[in-house]
């Protein structure tokens, strides 16, 4: 069945990797970037699950957050 999944939902599932990823490599809790962007444990934990979309705007956020470039965040992505 994984072979039907969709070049979208594919790489839907590496944006929420990479973020996972990269999050815990900046020792950061997802109480702690919900804390700073604004949203709960659970809308952190959404995203990362692949239950919620990763906006542009988000993405961006989370970069600034996590102190990272956002085009070598995603760089990571396209190269997970």
């Amino acid at each position: 069945m994984s072979d039907n999944i969709s070049d979208r939902e594919r790489l839907g599932r590496r944006v929420c990797a990479v973020l996972r990823v990269s999050r815990k490599d900046s020792d950061l809790t997802q109480t702690d970037l919900g804390t700073v962007l604004g949203w709960t444990r659970n809308q952190v934990a959404n995203l990362e699950g692949g239950r919620r979309s990763v906006h542009l705007v988000d993405f961006l956020m989370i970069a600034k957050t996590l102190n990272i470039d956002p085009p070598a965040l995603l760089h990571r992505v396209l190269r997970w």
